[in-house]
């Protein structure tokens, strides 16, 4: 029974969904529903549900979505993103590469609405061709490759410190992983794309880069933050839309509309509510459960414990498996480096099934398609990088073990 009440959920977000209901209203019944199945007290679950909401992280989050929502706005006002777009058509003239590229780079940010900042400018670029469910998962999955192995990442950061492995270490050991991880899905989809006439760059590579640079400096000033100042994101993005305000010289009747319009009704709730059900989840011991479940299954320990953390980071939350899953998965493990790149490679492929993650919610929310469209798309590329990880995770432990 306790391995049945995590598809419940799942499977009553999915439906929820189907239903029309809005993803932030899926999410709380999904909430809700978590705390009868656990048999949380009311009192204690509606405390839970209420610190969650009003807690510094929700707010901090909240925050950096709408500076960021805002952030595109105010670029677009500038024509910035249409011009970075057409630098990097300039530079980069197969339009496969460029619908990798895009996200890819906007990934280099490490908040979730930098997936709206990647919506508009894969939208200008030369994708008519593909449906909006392909065009919304190679956005959505393409945009969180560098989130698998860069240490500006609290993922990273956490399975890091909690194993011991060296980041750099992480880094270097996560490149396989991350060098497939592009190519897979590119194989399935971004050939749906034409490759259109074989021609050299329009532009010089240099002045290509410089003006790309130029129109995404606001974009690149956050992540400089990040890196090297190690800013909060909320922090690195108040600064920056401040200077952002003043160089382009905007005024306050340019800005008034935008500042408006940024509430945007769907998705600041909709974060509001994901940190709540990964807080509630939180207090349910489902990782401890599902990992109880498992032990008792004759097969080897690597395996059960890739299992345990896919599973559980697709029914609940990447960050909330870490502390349960990793302590155990580096006792009884040769390799800690190859444990730890294994778990994370599963925690990052079970993110991108995860009905409750922010950023595809996000994705299908812009570009006004359903989860089931992007989820559909998205499990047979995960279910062949599963096989390269564990492939990898063996390969690993003949070299690393330490």
């Amino acid at each position: 029974m306790e391995l049945l009440k995590p598809f419940i959920l799942l499977i009553s977000i999915l439906i929820l969904i189907k239903l029309k209901l809005p993803l932030w209203g899926a999410v709380l019944v999904a909430t809700i529903e978590a705390a009868l199945l656990y048999t949380l007290p009311v009192g204690t679950a509606v405390q839970t549900m209420a610190k969650a909401a009003v807690s510094q992280s929700t707010i901090e989050l909240v925050l950096v979505t709408y500076l960021l929502i805002l952030m595109q706005k105010l670029m677009e006002k500038r024509n910035m993103l249409v011009s970075a777009e057409k630098h990097i058509s300039a530079l980069i003239c197969n339009p496969r590469i460029k619908a990798a590229a895009i996200p890819m780079t906007m990934g280099l940010l490490p908040s979730p609405g930098a997936v709206l900042i990647a919506g508009s400018m894969m939208e200008n670029s030369d994708t008519q061709a593909i449906s909006r469910e392909d065009l919304a998962f190679i956005t959505s999955y393409y945009r969180h490759i560098p989130e698998a192995l860069l240490p500006v990442y609290t993922n990273v950061i956490l399975i890091c410190a909690i194993s011991g492995v060296p980041e750099w270490q992480f880094v270097l050991a996560m490149l396989p992983y991350t060098i497939l991880n592009i190519t897979v899905p590119a194989f399935i989809f971004l050939r749906k794309i034409p490759k259109g006439k074989r021609e050299k760059p329009t532009e010089n590579m240099w002045m290509a880069c410089l003006q790309t640079g130029r129109n995404l400096w606001p974009i690149l000033m956050v992540i400089l933050l990040i890196l090297a100042f190690q800013l909060k994101a909320v922090v690195a993005c108040i600064i920056t839309m401040l200077l952002f305000v003043w160089v382009e010289k905007f005024q306050i009747k340019e800005l008034k509309k935008p500042l408006i319009e940024s509430l945007d009704k769907n998705m600041l709730p909709m974060v509001v509510a994901i940190m709540v059900f990964t807080s509630v989840i939180g207090m349910t011991g489902l990782a401890d459960s599902m990992y109880r479940s498992f032990q008792a299954l004759p097969i080897p320990a690597f395996l059960m414990l890739a299992l345990v953390f896919f599973l559980g980071c697709v029914c609940s939350n990447f960050t909330a498996m870490i502390p349960v899953t990793v302590p155990a998965a580096i006792a009884v493990c040769p390799s800690p480096l190859a444990i730890t790149v294994l778990l994370a490679s599963m925690g990052h492929l079970a993110s991108q099934l995860c009905p409750t993650h922010i950023c595809i919610l996000l994705c299908c929310n812009y570009y006004r398609v359903k989860l089931t469209a992007v989820i559909k798309r998205t499990l047979p590329v995960v279910l062949v990088m599963i096989a390269v990880s564990l492939i990898l995770y063996l390969l690993m432990i003949h070299v690393f073990i330490v």
